[in-house]
């Protein structure tokens, strides 16, 4: 089977975020063997501060072809990894591939000034929003997910107001 040949880690979750398959990657990765992950809750690999983006991602992605592109700190046999996660929904299951950025980011991060300003501003505490002239969400930063559960790529593109509650809309607009 050519899933078994695959470089990066595959995992097949249900919409409780049950582990259903797995492939050799994963085992490498989080250090778990396939048979005994099978029945673990995937989430309780990923870092809590970042457990609220990947739930609501497992949620978005079933409404979509392909899900957003997400990074998230996982826990492995040898401690937190950084991994960049695309996942597709398959019929009520969710399909993940998973790829190690851990030692790629690192040196990016050492060497590139605009990696290090990327790196900071993915990782704020504070929401951090470029918003063109015309009042639209261009960017974001991760912590709209984490802070106020909203889908990075939902709020993308659309105006700056949707986030704002009613009775401050004038004042914004303003």
């Amino acid at each position: 089977e050519l899933s078994w040949a695959l470089a990066d880690a595959a995992l097949l979750l249900d919409k409780s975020a049950t582990v259903l398959w797995a492939n050799p990657a994963a085992e490498r990765l989080f250090g778990v063997p396939v048979g005994s992950g099978v029945g673990l809750n995937g989430l309780d690999f990923v870092h809590p501060d970042d457990v609220q983006s990947a739930a609501l991602s497992m949620v978005s992605v079933l409404s979509k072809e392909v899900g957003t592109l997400i990074e998230l700190r996982m826990r492995s046999g040898d401690g937190w990894r950084l991994v960049e996660v695309h996942g597709a929904p398959v019929g009520e299951n969710i399909l993940l591939s998973l790829r190690d950025l851990t030692e790629r980011r690192r040196w990016e991060v050492a060497g590139d000034a605009t990696a290090r300003f990327r790196s900071i501003v993915h990782s704020a505490a504070s929401v951090l929003l470029l918003v063109t002239a015309e009042g639209e969400v261009a960017a974001s930063s991760g912590a709209l997910t984490r802070l106020l559960g909203h889908d990075q790529e939902w709020l993308e593109h659309r105006p700056l107001l949707e986030l704002v509650d009613d009775r401050d809309r004038p004042l914004v607009e303003e």
